[in-house]
């Protein structure tokens, strides 16, 4: 007889399941490698998420955290010119935008007042709109200080550009700062925010009444204890005699351009002057020209100077001070509120618990399952 241990309905069950068993024992160690990779994922995810506060001294610790976080940064990007934090945004390589702002400036203000345009021409017409009675060979003061005004005045909207240009980057970086490390909490973001653009507006203002007081100082005041102003009026003067000689070759030629110090300069106005009246609006303009390249360095150092200062007096203390007071002060005990986490942070941790939850029981609810199809 056939042995009935190896025979019947029961036995052919048995041999399925065992079957059916090797078969399914296949792939499940396959998906519970992707549900250990999913929760690992998962899990990952709710770490990187802001702190959950639970007490108001967690509230105030990450408030002090995040305002440590955005003096650090400010100061690296502002002062000591690290951009690893924004490495591939160019704009926020703070430092090396400044310098372009401060160059371009310079090499504007410098350029204006050189020898283009009709040569003399507006100095001789003013020297002879000047004459009086008394001693010819000296140079009319109340002529040069017009010229100088008119020079200064050429300059003024250029260097009020300048600091509105600077205080509109600086509060372009400061905001960029703020929603890196605040955008997750939005009441503190939006604190933070509006003190850092009212600092900046109190100093785009403080900056602006400085450069206007230059511009007027410039404009009333000439002097200079710098010995470059005599040294390059001096060189300047050099030229003048050969300069009328040119004058002289020119008008015989009918030439309209001569050359002085390397630039060709536009003569045609001035062809037909006498050489004693050219000769006084040389000595004019050689004059203005070396006390106007005082005035641009000056101006071309003191304004970009000043703007640094106080862009860096802001980041080091007036910024992180002005948060304290008017956030971490009167409302220290709101705390809980202004480092509230944003709605679609907490949905985002809610819906991470919940998927980490049901994760972890797939993966005990398979290995369960396989420990079974083993013993059978």
């Amino acid at each position: 007889m056939i042995d009935k241990s190896i025979v019947g309905i029961p036995v052919l069950a048995q041999k399925l399941m065992q079957i059916q068993g090797r078969s399914i024992n296949k792939f499940l160690p396959g998906a519970v490698k992707k549900i250990v990779s999913m929760l690992s994922e998962r899990q990952t995810e709710l770490t990187n998420l802001p702190q959950h506060l639970c007490s108001p001294g967690e509230a105030n610790v990450l408030f002090y955290k995040r305002l440590k976080s955005m003096e650090e940064s400010l100061n690296k990007i502002l002062i000591e010119g690290d951009f690893k934090e924004f490495e591939n945004d160019r704009k926020m390589h703070c430092t090396a935008r400044l310098w372009e702002m401060f160059e371009g400036y310079y090499n504007d203000i410098r350029t204006t007042g050189s020898m283009s345009g009709k040569f003399l021409a507006k100095e001789t017409e003013m020297l002879d709109e000047a004459k009086g009675v008394g001693l010819p060979n000296f140079l009319s003061r109340p002529v040069f200080k017009n010229l100088l005004r008119a020079l200064v005045g050429q300059i003024a909207d250029r260097s009020l550009e300048l600091v509105f240009d600077v205080w509109e980057y600086m509060e372009f970086v400061i905001l960029q700062v703020v929603d890196c490390y605040c955008s997750f909490h939005p009441r503190l973001q939006g604190e933070a925010r509006r003190v850092a653009q009212d600092l900046v507006v109190k100093k785009k203002n403080d900056c602006e009444k400085h450069v206007r007081e230059t511009i007027e100082m410039e404009k009333l005041v000439d002097s200079t204890l710098s010995p470059s102003y005599i040294e390059e009026y001096g060189r300047l003067l050099t030229f003048k005699s050969q300069f009328i000689d040119k004058l002289s070759n020119a008008r015989r030629l009918n030439y309209d351009m001569v050359e002085l110090d390397g630039i060709d300069v536009d003569v045609s106005d001035i062809l037909d002057f006498p050489p004693e009246r050219v000769a006084a609006a040389y000595d004019m303009q050689m004059s203005l020209m070396a006390y106007w390249r005082v005035v641009t360095l000056r101006m071309g150092d003191g304004i970009p100077l000043r703007l640094q200062f106080m862009c860096k007096k802001l980041v080091m203390t007036e910024f992180t001070s002005q948060i304290l007071t008017q956030v971490g002060g009167p409302r220290y005990g709101a705390m809980e509120e202004i480092m509230e986490e944003s709605p679609e942070v907490a949905n985002k941790r809610k819906s991470l618990t919940n998927s980490i939850g049901i994760l972890t029981e797939s993966k005990n609810t398979v290995e369960t399952i396989m420990d079974r199809i083993t013993k059978v």
